[in-house]
């Protein structure tokens, strides 16, 4: 239990760490997030806040009145996310590699076609489990205001990031001027074009 309990906590906060401190480095949050431990070097403002949020959510599914059904449901809620940032993600590649899509049938295939199809399963996968979880009956929890929690969870939490896209939007705009960025060549010559099948 020990060792589930601790690898449960390494996948709440280090991915969401990393994920901010990336963000911070760009300039899509606060410099704050992208601070490094100068003896650890590790993420250490991005680490004590994710593991901040992953407590309060905890706590607050524990005390919740159906604190027995909801962690089931938070799972369930939380491959929304998942999903999601998977899905655009290689929708991204493919933008990324735009320009070099068409040089040769392998990059065609390796960052165009197979991150495509990657965006499309998990585009897939989000609507069918909207349609899944928005049964009556099908989770453990009852709804919220109608809405199945999963939901609520699951597209109220990427609802809720949308919000604060918009303030960073508002209050930090440099990153959002940015230009629409394209794949250095290289990258592709060096790691795709020389590998042998």
């Amino acid at each position: 239990m020990l060792t589930s309990a601790s690898a449960s906590t390494q996948t709440t906060i280090l991915p969401t760490a990393r994920t901010t401190i990336s963000m911070a480095s760009w300039g899509a949050l606060p410099k704050a997030f992208g601070r490094v431990h100068p003896r650890n070097l590790t993420p250490s403002f991005s680490t004590v806040m994710m593991g901040a949020v992953s407590i309060v959510w905890t706590v607050a599914l524990l005390l919740s009145f159906l604190a027995h059904q909801h962690p089931r449901d938070s799972i369930t809620g939380l491959g929304f996310a998942i999903l999601f940032y998977y899905g655009f993600t290689g929708l991204a590649c493919v933008v990324y590699y735009r320009r070099e899509l068409f040089k040769s049938a392998r990059r065609a295939i390796f960052v165009g076609l197979v991150p495509l199809a990657g965006f499309g399963g998990m585009a897939y996968i989000f609507v069918k489990s909207f349609i899944t979880v928005s049964k009556a009956g099908y989770n453990y929890s009852p709804p919220l205001l109608g809405i199945q929690l999963p939901i609520v969870i699951g597209i109220g939490g990427l609802l809720l990031g949308l919000v604060f896209m918009v303030m960073q939007w508002i209050y930090m705009p440099d990153f959002f001027k940015r230009k629409l960025q394209t794949a250095d060549p290289a990258i592709l010559e060096e790691h795709l074009d020389h590998v042998t099948t």
